[in-house]
């Protein structure tokens, strides 16, 4: 009864709280995701270079006379290395970073709008007598 009497409605009925809750979300999954998708996106895309490079040997190999075509077509320092992930795959994550943008410009714009429209509902509410 208390928000009748003033004019302001529940928090919950701003579409400004739904919207910043949704950016502050979202930066929350950004930030907790974010390290092991990048890790797992370097390490398909290695596994896509490795293959490539395995089928330009191959390729390479087949050409070549039959007695070349028997040694090993991969260096030993160009082999891929034994473990599913190595360092340089837990780097910062780049290709969130624009994720991460929009979801902090939604959460700013969300919070913004939800102060301006609460200010505005207290100034109306509470007319000022001159």
């Amino acid at each position: 009864m208390a928000n009748e009497s003033t004019g302001r409605g529940s928090l919950a009925e701003s579409p400004w709280f739904w919207l910043s809750l949704f950016g502050g979300m979202g930066i929350l999954a950004v930030v907790v995701i974010g390290p092991k998708y990048t890790a797992r996106v370097a390490r398909v895309e290695r596994m896509q270079q490795t293959r490539e490079r395995i089928a330009i040997e191959r390729a390479t190999a087949d050409l070549r006379p039959a007695a070349t075509s028997r040694s090993n077509p991969m260096a030993v320092d160009e082999r891929p290395p034994k473990e599913p992930y190595v360092d340089a795959d837990f780097g910062p994550p780049r290709r969130l970073l624009w994720l991460l943008g929009l979801m902090m410009l939604l959460m700013s714009v969300g919070v913004g709008g939800l102060l301006l429209t609460r200010h505005r509902s207290v100034r109306n509410s509470n007319p000022t007598s001159t």
